[in-house]
């Protein structure tokens, strides 16, 4: 039923929540972080031929999840390998076993076994509000990282490569700074206004 879907889809979250955070322990923001504080992360399931659509941001030590609308509170929760647990508000604890396999993630909860799809993530249209944030100028495809992490770059200098209709186009830092952050890799095919990197004073 619904429930079980609604409980199954904030399992497959949380552990991409998770499983992001630990790719990236370094990242400055927690996940689903926002510094316009209104605007959820979004995240689109797709379940046979019917799409679920999750919002959800940070509220204290868990988050605040909307399906359909709906928000769910979930005020504790913990991900250990496969395993995801939950409290939602009212106290009602519920498991889930996780495991994905390209864009399929399976998830095991209350005897049903449900297999998810997790669409691709939107461009991203708060990522120009980050500081120093720098964004695809168009879609295409990511052909060379010359900076990383911690490393210092003056006015101009170039970021990063994307090939976009055949032709190259170099993104350089708008001002002097330290880079904070590089979220994409060699290969990664991006849209228009994907958050590329971070340069801040």
């Amino acid at each position: 039923g619904l429930d079980r879907l609604r409980v199954a889809a904030i399992a497959a979250a949380l552990h991409g929540i998770a499983a992001r955070r630990a790719a990236d322990p370094d990242k400055l923001a927690p996940a689903g972080w926002r510094n316009v504080h209104y605007a959820d992360q979004q995240l689109v399931y797709k379940l046979g031929d019917s799409e679920i659509q999750i919002g959800y941001r940070p509220t204290g030590d868990g988050f605040t999840f909307a399906i359909g609308g709906k928000p769910t509170p979930v005020t504790r929760y913990g991900v250990d390998g496969d395993r995801v647990w939950f409290v939602e508000h009212g106290g009602h604890r519920r498991q889930a076993r996780v495991t994905s396999a390209g864009d399929r993630i399976y998830v095991l909860s209350e005897g049903a076994l449900l297999a998810l799809a997790e669409q691709p993530r939107f461009p991203d249209p708060t990522a120009q509000t980050v500081a120093g944030a720098l964004t695809a100028p168009m879609p295409g495809k990511v052909v060379k990282v010359l900076v990383e992490p911690g490393q210092a770059v003056a006015a101009g200098s170039p970021l990063l490569v994307l090939e976009a209709m055949k032709m190259e186009h170099t993104v350089r830092a708008a001002d002097a700074g330290t880079v904070r952050a590089v979220h994409v890799a060699v290969g990664d095919q991006v849209d228009a206004d994907r958050l590329l990197a971070v340069v801040t004073a």
